[in-house]
């Protein structure tokens, strides 16, 4: 999967600290990793640069890739969200609608008062000459990423809190409203959401949140931030 942040390398470094990041939708980058190829005499590594085009597949420099339907990649991560599924949909809807990236590239240079007729290799050098990279740049912006519908719902999080009293820890509790399980004098836990996941690296007057919820039913979202009373026992 493709991650919509940074994602920092701190302690404990794994897989499920990764998969707790934000994912891009529809969208995944599949990668292969060969062992470099070798000269004969193992001293020297083949590479594109230093090999005829005609032997790259002989000696090992290039290797077609096997087919996806072989299952021999893993996509143990990439599944497929409910949510995914419609922007799908909607994604082949305005391919079918909207001109393809050559095409608009074509009418932005026609804007710069660009008329000859550009071949691939000079839109390349223009676009790459357009985009400038700063410190928003390695970030994902999903707000333009597809047309919101309201079935999809939307998510909520909990960031964290922001100068607090350091002594007294503090947790989030939400529910949907109606039935507002938290206020009923029968509390159902399954239907109330607790935040208290924490990001332990962060400062102590204000502590961050890794909590998230995915709602779909236009309704009230009760938020609550209760102090959590903490007994020293011997």
């Amino acid at each position: 999967p493709i991650y919509c942040e940074e994602i920092i390398r701190k302690s404990p470094f794994n897989m499920e600290y990764i998969t707790r990041r934000d994912k891009m939708p529809c969208a995944s980058l599949l990668v292969r990793i060969n062992l470099a190829p070798k000269s004969e005499d193992g001293l020297t590594i083949l590479s594109k640069n230093t090999t005829p085009e005609k032997d790259w597949e002989k000696l090992g420099v290039y290797e077609p890739p096997p087919p996806y339907a072989s299952r021999v990649f893993n996509t143990e991560f990439c599944n497929v969200r409910d949510s995914e599924k419609a922007l799908f949909q909607l994604r082949q809807l305005a391919q079918k609608s909207s001109p393809i990236v050559k095409d608009q590239a074509k009418i932005l240079m026609s804007a710069e008062g660009i008329t000859t007729e550009p071949t691939e290799e000079e839109m390349l050098v223009w676009i790459q000459e357009k985009i400038v990279k700063n410190t928003s740049t390695e970030m994902i912006e999903l707000m333009y990423f597809a047309k919101y519908r309201e079935q999809s719902g939307f998510k909520f999080s909990v960031d964290g809190f922001y100068r607090i009293d350091e002594s007294k820890p503090l947790v989030t509790m939400c529910c949907l409203n109606p039935p507002g399980a938290l206020y009923q004098d029968d509390i159902d836990g399954s239907q109330v959401h607790l935040y208290s996941k924490f990001d332990w690296e962060s400062p102590r007057h204000s502590p961050r949140s890794v909590s998230y919820t995915h709602l779909t039913l236009p309704t009230i979202y009760s938020v609550q931030i209760s102090v959590v009373a903490v007994s020293l026992k011997k």
